[in-house]
């Protein structure tokens, strides 16, 4: 008596075609993913389908340079991540406490663990021309949001300061020290460059010794 057929293994659902804008976006938001975990030179073309789910080809038919995805993908993320910031300072309404906010490096490093994304952004845009110019852009949009905060503040009464765009670049610049610190070095060492970024702001804007400082 002939054997009943076996029933056909069962195959992995086939993934829901997407519209080709929609396709885009979410490769670009898996490499910005990917590049904020894993870094800038991590990210393949392979990498990406991996996560996805899906043949190369399909990223590449989207991005035939793997140039592009990085700086895209960079892009994205960086946005989303000073986006971020910038939301978390907005929740207080007087332009001290925003800066606090802004400035409250001890909780960021917790609640936004992105600092892999910086270096990694500043590294590669020392040797690779297609991310300099993005990388730049992204400094410039954490410039304006420090400066938003600073001319308000100064506006208010709040903060004392006669060159805004100065203020915040030096500021931008110590809190870049602390992005260093966060990924090379230990809570000890990444605490004492924290407070230094405080006492900058503090000393750039007139305010009294110890006022950004919040308690955990």
């Amino acid at each position: 008596m002939p054997k009943a057929n076996s029933p056909p293994e069962p195959s992995e659902p086939r993934r829901r075609r997407l519209p080709p804008a929609q396709r885009r976006a979410e490769i670009v938001d898996t490499a910005g993913r990917l590049i904020a975990s894993t870094g800038v030179r991590n990210l393949t073309l392979r990498s990406v389908a991996d996560e996805l789910g899906v043949a190369t080809g399909l990223i590449s038919h989207y991005f035939v340079s793997i140039d592009d995805l990085v700086t895209e993908g960079f892009a994205h993320a960086g946005t989303g991540s000073l986006d971020a910031w910038d939301a978390y300072a907005r929740v207080a309404q007087a332009p001290v406490d925003q800066l606090r906010r802004l400035l409250d490096y001890r909780r960021h490093r917790e609640e936004f663990p992105v600092p892999l994304l910086w270096v990694d952004g500043w590294q590669a845009a020392y040797s690779e021309p297609h991310m300099r110019k993005e990388v730049v852009r992204q400094m410039d949009h954490a410039r304006a949001i420090i400066s938003r905060i600073i001319s308000d503040g100064v506006d208010a009464g709040q903060f004392s300061t006669t060159d805004v765009r100065g203020s915040a670049t030096r500021i931008l610049a110590t809190a870049h020290a602390v992005t260093i610190q966060a990924v090379m070095q230990t809570d000890e060492q990444f605490l004492l460059v924290a407070d230094f970024v405080l006492a900058t702001a503090e000393r750039e804007l007139g305010l009294s010794p110890h006022t950004l400082e919040t308690d955990h």
